[in-house]
């Protein structure tokens, strides 16, 4: 049996987000991925032959489809929680975030990071924002906006070889359900009825117990 994970958070987050969810989930160990928004990041995959189960929160899902192609003799499952393959609409891809919403808040990043990151938070479903570094990176939160406008993973994901699962929420404003419906086959999906675009931190016993379904 394999119990150890695989973590890649989203844009505007760090790896804390994880950590409610993990305290239902004692037997297991992991890897957590930093992507740098606040401080030093490390986005180095294991490189040991421990096999593992990755999960992605929103960004973390493309992040990981472009980074395991290396790993898949070690990957034995990938869980998405909140997550796309793809997020800016294209024109097969219409229920995508317009792209002149993720300009607006690189534009705003540069002078008033602060506003723009509790604003995302807010709409991410926190009715109060969580206590921000005083100094975020805007180069690399700016990075993250840049791969959520460009990045197209639906291929990778279309020709994923390994057990899926998408944890969603009915209550998602960003990913929205229509987003979540054209993204992931209906068989793989699990809905939530409520917790919005942050399930790992609103919903943590409940992702905590179908992580545990997927654990071979």
């Amino acid at each position: 049996m394999s119990d150890h994970l695989v973590l890649a958070h989203g844009w505007g987050f760090g790896p804390g987000v994880w950590r409610p969810m993990l305290r239902h989930l004692p037997e297991v160990t992991f890897h957590a991925v930093n992507l740098g928004y606040f401080g030093p990041g490390d986005t180095s995959l294991p490189t040991q032959q421990q096999p593992f189960v990755a999960i992605g929160h929103s960004l973390g899902v493309p992040w990981l489809l472009r980074h395991l192609t290396s790993h898949r003799n070690q990957c034995r499952g990938l869980i998405s929680i909140n997550g796309f393959s793809r997020f800016a609409n294209t024109a097969d891809f219409p229920t995508g975030v317009g792209r002149r919403i993720l300009d607006r808040m690189r534009n705003q990043l540069q002078t008033d990071p602060h506003a723009v990151l509790h604003a995302f938070q807010q709409q991410a479903g926190l009715p109060t924002p969580l206590p921000l570094p005083a100094k975020p990176d805007i180069t690399t939160l700016t990075e993250g906006l840049t791969w959520l406008c460009e990045w197209d993973e639906h291929n990778t994901l279309n020709h994923w070889p390994l057990p899926m699962m998408a944890i969603a929420s009915r209550d998602d404003r960003i990913v929205t359900p229509a987003m979540t419906e054209a993204t992931f086959s209906q068989e793989t999906i699990h809905w939530l009825p409520e917790g919005g675009h942050l399930l790992p931190l609103t919903q943590p016993a409940t992702v905590a117990s179908l992580v545990r379904t997927l654990l071979p």
